[in-house]
């Protein structure tokens, strides 16, 4: 006898996404799912990225709406240009395999009580973690 279980699959979803753990890349880009919505944001956004004036993104959501794992999805496609061919949205993928750029991504999460000037705070995570990398 068939059941219902035989005959729908679901895959386990990561609650939590942490956002500087390696070696997971491949996985975040071939399984990440884009919505209409979503692909009329992230065109915007290479839109934006590709050109010469530098822009900034916020991203805003509730609790458990995603954000971690869209960031993180951004993130990978934009260190990883050789990833890029992994994205399941035909029109996203080939716009992200003709981007112009290739970034060093500097991944932190703000405390939230520090004494410590957000600048202050953005500048030594971006120093730390380019010497971590490219011995700078």
């Amino acid at each position: 006898m068939t059941t219902v279980r035989d005959l729908i699959q679901f895959e386990e979803v990561t609650d939590v996404v942490q956002l500087r753990k390696a070696g997971d890349e491949e996985d975040i880009v071939s399984k990440y799912v884009i919505s209409d919505a979503l692909r009329g944001h992230l065109l915007y956004m290479f839109q934006q990225m590709a050109s010469d004036t530098h822009r900034s993104f916020n991203v805003v959501g509730n609790y458990g709406t995603g954000k971690s794992h869209f960031l993180k999805f951004v993130a990978v496609i934009l260190e990883h240009p050789e990833l890029r061919s992994l994205i399941r949205d035909p029109g996203v993928r080939q716009v992200a395999l003709e981007f112009p750029r290739r970034f060093a991504v500097v991944r932190f999460e703000c405390p939230a009580a520090k004494e410590v000037p957000l600048r202050r705070i953005f500048y030594d995570e971006v120093q730390d973690q380019l010497e971590e990398r490219y011995d700078v």
